[in-house]
């Protein structure tokens, strides 16, 4: 399959899962949950981003995006910007277990269960 035929059908996936699970914040939201959903949503979109300009594989785009938003969060440290990173951090992680599974961390906070191993009793 075309490289740029997967870029196109992962980031389908991608804005899915951003539109469902990082649908736009409401103006009235506490300022801290507005803002980590705007960062959120930021992280996605630069995501779909890279992917769209890129030549590597999505997942690949992703991973190296983890490393890039876990290294500044390092670098800035207690300080505003380290948790925008984070946050981005944390949206790109759950955008590769989204990918790798189906299920994103919101689904697991909802239905926890869903996710245990079951063993026969």
């Amino acid at each position: 399959m075309e490289v740029n035929v997967i870029n196109k059908s992962v980031t389908q996936i991608i804005e899915k899962y951003l539109e469902e699970c990082l649908f736009e914040p409401e103006s009235d939201w506490p300022r801290c949950e507005f803002e980590r959903r705007v960062y959120s949503r930021w992280a996605v979109a630069e995501i779909i981003r890279r992917i769209e300009e890129g030549t590597e594989p999505p997942m690949i785009v992703i991973k190296d995006f983890i490393g890039q938003m876990y290294a500044f969060a390092e670098i800035n440290e207690d300080t505003v910007p380290s948790e925008i990173f984070l946050i981005a951090f944390n949206a790109a992680e759950d955008i590769l277990l989204y990918l790798e599974t189906g299920y994103s961390e919101r689904d697991y906070l909802m239905d926890p269960w869903r996710f245990e191993e079951r063993r026969p009793l």
